[in-house]
């Protein structure tokens, strides 16, 4: 059984101001080899930390934290983040798994006749 689902941001992510934004980190690249992502400026963002959170429904999420190396200078850093500190994004890797994942059967060819 196929689920033809939309997750909560869906159709902000169809629009064009979502898709310009670089801020998000949805759209940052991730090397899987070296478990690290790069920023749109292309510098790398390494690990910092991992903590184990739980929602209210008792689900327990594994978060991963990743912090820019230097920000300072950077052109992009006011459309980037607010922060007089480096960018830190977190992220969890398996709920991202499977929003690509809902993603990709959503625009295809049968998702967009089931939606």
């Amino acid at each position: 059984i196929e689920a033809f689902i939309k997750y909560n941001n869906f159709h902000k992510e169809q629009k064009k101001k979502w898709l310009k934004d670089i801020s998000k980190s949805e759209y940052y690249y991730y090397n899987q080899k070296q478990d690290s992502f790069y920023c749109p400026m292309g510098q790398k963002m390494n690990r910092i930390a991992t903590t184990i959170t739980t929602t209210t429904t008792g689900h327990k999420q594994t978060i991963a934290k990743y912090q820019a190396q230097n920000c300072q200078g950077c052109p992009l850093r006011s459309a980037c983040h607010k922060s007089s500190n480096n960018r830190i994004i977190e992220v969890n890797h398996n709920a991202k798994r499977h929003r690509i994942k809902a993603k990709e059967r959503l625009i295809s060819e049968e998702g967009l006749i089931r939606r």
